[in-house]
């Protein structure tokens, strides 16, 4: 059950880049090392959130 909730959270991620890429107005160039990052960020936030003691 795990395991599909996290599968249903990366399409949901996938989704909205998707979103935003259909609503930029130069498709052909996408920052990609922007986009890594703040996927990344967001991970890493996520992480410590539910990894660290209150």
């Amino acid at each position: 059950m795990n395991l599909l909730l996290n599968f249903i959270s990366l399409i949901g991620i996938v989704i909205l880049c998707f979103i935003a890429w259909l609503g930029s107005e130069n498709r052909l160039v996408i920052p990609w090392k922007v986009i890594f990052w703040g996927i990344g960020l967001q991970l890493f936030i996520g992480l410590l959130i539910f990894v660290l003691p209150t």
